[in-house]
């Protein structure tokens, strides 16, 4: 079985499963995994779109990190167009919210986010215990 280990933007080893397509940890803590020393190094595009794949946080703990003004604009712009049918029920009924869905990609338009400021609203809603 084959792991994909990539460094990340802090220079630690991230390990992603075989055929897993959200790229979601796959190594159980205290699991070892021999890494090769001369395994290629991932450009710093690949690291964010990986790191992203693996940003998922609770509809709440988004909800909560957003806060009452930025869901009033979000509620604005969405009712704004009526083909907006997908994004109003992530925002209103999804379980959980993934950073690199498109979906998200439309929140962070709706809201005038950067890539980077939405990556840091998907790091500060999943560290909210719920």
């Amino acid at each position: 079985m084959s792991y994909k280990v990539v460094r990340d933007l802090h220079g630690g080893l991230v390990c992603f499963g075989p055929n897993d397509e959200n790229y979601g940890p796959s190594v159980k803590e205290g699991q070892r995994l021999n890494i090769e020393d001369n395994a290629p190094e991932h450009t710093q595009e690949e690291q964010i779109i990986t790191q992203r794949a693996g940003m998922v946080c609770t509809r709440l703990q988004g909800r909560l990190t957003l806060g009452e003004a930025e869901i009033a604009r979000l509620d604005a712009f969405i009712d704004s167009f009526p083909n907006n049918w997908s994004l109003r029920q992530v925002v209103d009924n999804a379980v959980t919210w993934r950073r690199n869905s498109q979906d998200m990609v439309m929140l962070g338009f709706a809201l005038n986010y950067s890539p980077d400021k939405m990556d840091e609203t998907f790091i500060r809603a999943m560290a909210i215990e719920v």
